[in-house]
């Protein structure tokens, strides 16, 4: 631990829900290494989502205006007043820039990083924020206290914007004198400033490859196993927290799950698909994550692949493939309609995945999903006078005993779940596998009993599908079940996405 000056460990100059974010270095130019500290989501747990009634599906909104308060992030100076070598900290001060002194001051996240940026032989201060990277320059002497100016933020390409979250920065300047920022995030990533004399423009971020890496993106990960490019082998494509989807092609010569080629952007109308910065039911914090949740299925019944999506916001979306089967090229179509004439958006769970099958034998793909009550539901698809496929509005999944099955929880803890359906028990009948609620660990299996009276009757089985032998809980937010059959025997293997971004894989 680090000590503070007046005695003891040195505490974080303020509580937030994530760890602080830390940089070494002479900040002040007295030969000493201090420390700066970037907080991250003060207030989050205490007045951002307060323990009342008023978060949760369809609620925590008023005319577009969130009732709690914003998460906040600083940066805080550390004066090393020891020595380098038994260093002792002060408490903190705030890092303040000019004119008139203004504290610095974040959404969410604040990120510091000292470094030489204009060249002038001075530190400069970078804060990595949750969507961009804010530049203050030292006006100051050489060789003194910093004097930060009013900040500018950075170009990547010509765009202020940054694509990844959970990042982490760092700088340094190559023989040519230019800049390089690295970052992390879903996948390790490099950009260069463009011009020396220009401390702000750097060009387009761009991946760095590694040899053997961990297939791994960026928290909650949620992957589809399914041949995209339809040559024959299994392939991924994956949703995570940052509301992008990446495609994972399997390069694996025997088409097993030992190889992939690094991901790549799944694209919809020629840009990568990014579903964020819509209202989510935990605030705008939650704009810059997308929750991706992605199910490709042939929904048109037109024998190529499409992509229907849950993600933050309460419905799901459809990407028609107006490609090929071996050529996918998607188009966005929207939200997915249920109901009479035109229809309306079906209302589902926020960050769910749903399930995409025929459970009523009639050839036409339908629609399972989680409504804001966290009950099992299902849209069921029919052909109008027109021979148009349609949904129905959402019907509860029943119990034999005519109850409704609950899988999420309730207040902010609704949605998250994920759903597959698939003939799990080879009895020529589609199945329902299912994530629990948060606070439960193994996975749901829903037996398929048929229809009744026009509703769809499943069987519980909780404990028909157990995921064992990872060293680590992996699962926080959902236990997800992805069946797949890699080696093509006729048995199901699995893979499951986690919370870090893991993808891991079982066989029975």
């Amino acid at each position: 631990m680090l000590k503070a000056a007046l005695g003891g460990n040195l505490p974080h100059p303020e509580n937030g829900e994530e760890v602080p974010c830390c940089w070494l270095t002479d900040f002040d130019g007295d030969g000493r290494t201090d420390l700066l500290v970037g907080t991250r989501s003060v207030g989050l747990a205490e007045r951002y989502l307060p323990k009342t009634d008023g978060i949760g599906f369809g609620k925590g909104w008023i005319d577009g205006t969130w009732l709690a308060r914003d998460v906040t992030a600083t940066v805080w100076l550390h004066r090393n007043v020891g020595d380098n070598q038994k260093p002792s900290f002060s408490h903190g001060s705030l890092v303040r820039t000019d004119p008139g002194g203004r504290a610095i001051t974040f959404f969410d996240r604040a990120e510091p990083v000292v470094a030489d940026f204009d060249d002038d032989g001075k530190p400069d201060l970078l804060v990595g924020t949750i969507d961009r990277a804010v530049l203050f320059l030292n006006r100051g002497e050489a060789g003194g206290a910093p004097r930060l100016d009013g900040g500018r933020a950075l170009t990547f390409d010509g765009q202020e914007g940054l694509p990844y979250q959970n990042r982490t920065f760092f700088a340094f300047r190559d023989g040519d004198g230019l800049m390089h920022l690295r970052l992390g995030g879903p996948v390790a990533s490099e950009t260069v400033q463009l011009d020396r004399k220009n401390p702000f423009a750097f060009g387009p971020v761009r991946s760095i490859p590694f040899r053997n890496a961990e297939l791994r993106l960026d928290d909650m990960s949620v992957p589809d196993a399914v041949d995209w490019d339809g040559d024959g082998k299994i392939d991924l494509i994956v949703g995570g927290q940052d509301g992008w989807i990446w495609f994972f092609k399997n390069i694996d010569p025997a088409g097993g799950p030992g190889r992939w080629a690094a991901p790549e952007w799944v694209e919809a109308d020629g840009q990568p698909i990014s579903l964020y910065r819509n209202e989510s039911l935990q605030g705008p914090v939650e704009w810059m994550w997308g929750y991706s949740n992605p199910t490709v299925e042939d929904w048109d019944n037109d024998g190529d692949l499409d992509l229907i999506c849950g993600s933050m916001i309460e419905t799901y979306l459809w990407f028609e493939n107006i490609g090929s089967r071996t050529k996918p090229r998607l188009t966005a179509r929207g939200p997915l309609p249920c109901g009479a004439g035109a229809g309306k958006p079906v209302s589902a769970a926020w960050r769910t995945r749903p399930g995409v099958g025929d459970l009523d034998g009639d050839g036409l793909p339908d629609l399972v999903g989680a409504n804001g009550k966290g009950h099992l539901c299902w849209w069921q698809r029919y052909r109008d006078e027109a021979g148009a496929m349609k949904l129905k509005e959402a019907v509860t999944v029943l119990a034999p005993d005519g109850d409704p099955f609950v899988v999420s929880g309730q207040w902010r803890h609704t949605g998250r779940t994920k759903i597959v359906v698939c003939d799990w028990d080879h009895d020529g009948k589609p199945d329902i596998i299912c994530s629990p609620p948060i606070t439960q660990t193994d996975q749901f299996f829903f037996h398929n009993r048929g229809i009744r009276d026009g509703k769809l009757v499943m069987e519980r089985d909780d404990h028909r599908i157990l995921l064992r032998g990872v060293r680590l809980p992996p699962f926080t937010h959902y236990v997800m079940c992805e069946p797949v059959d890699f080696d093509k025997d006729g048995q199901w293997e699995v893979i499951a996405g986690f919370d870090r971004g893991f993808i891991y894989y079982w066989r029975e």
